[in-house]
């Protein structure tokens, strides 16, 4: 029997638009971790950012700029393009490196442009709810989510504050639209001042 042909490697942005159920490798830095949604990493590179799901076992111990490459096959979850991983022998860990700067984006910026990606924003609090908060700056409004299997809760804040905050720009599409919204990692990823954020957004 024939050998399978071995993947090419693709940039990330080559692997979101590619059809779904397609084969892919890509490499990049880790900028969300294991641990902190179940099965789910973020990997980005200077192309863009994607969803790792891991579909059996448990990721190799992996921090915040570790290189790595990843084959898996591409999937829509929610709107959200994300690779799916059948178990950790597909990740390769190629060594540390630094984390990555979050980029600095406004509301106008959420969307499949920058989605995947670790990013940065500032905005005063117009509503807030138990794993969300609704910050608003001169483009519209931008959402940040914090799912309850983070270690840590969102932060107390009233009414007119303006907080800053990084994590990955996610999406959940629904019938209320496109959701886009911003995922932190770390306590120290959403603070209110002074308005500039460690470029780790908190050690691991």
């Amino acid at each position: 029997t024939a050998t399978p042909r071995a993947t090419a490697p693709k940039t990330i942005s080559a692997a979101r638009s590619a059809a779904p159920d397609t084969r892919v490798t890509i490499s990049g830095t880790v900028t969300f971790p294991p641990g902190l949604i179940a099965k789910t990493i973020y990997v980005q590179d200077a192309q863009g950012g994607i969803r790792i799901y891991l579909r059996n076992g448990e990721y190799p111990a992996l921090r915040v700029g570790d290189q790595v490459k990843v084959t898996g096959w591409t999937r829509d979850f929610h709107g959200e393009a994300e690779l799916s991983v059948p178990d950790a022998s597909y990740i390769a860990v190629v060594g540390a490196g630094k984390p990555l700067a979050a980029r600095i984006i406004t509301a106008k910026d959420c969307g499949e442009a920058r989605e995947g990606e670790l990013v940065q924003v500032i905005g005063a609090v117009v509503k807030f709810a138990p794993l969300g908060l609704t910050l608003k700056d001169q483009n519209g409004l931008i959402e940040l989510y914090f799912p309850d299997s983070l270690p840590w809760q969102r932060p107390y804040v009233f009414i007119g504050d303006l907080w800053a905050a990084q994590g990955v720009l996610s999406q959940y599409q629904s019938e209320r639209g496109a959701g886009y919204r911003i995922i932190p990692r770390f306590k120290t990823d959403v603070t209110n001042g002074p308005l500039t954020l460690p470029i780790t957004g908190g050690g691991m």
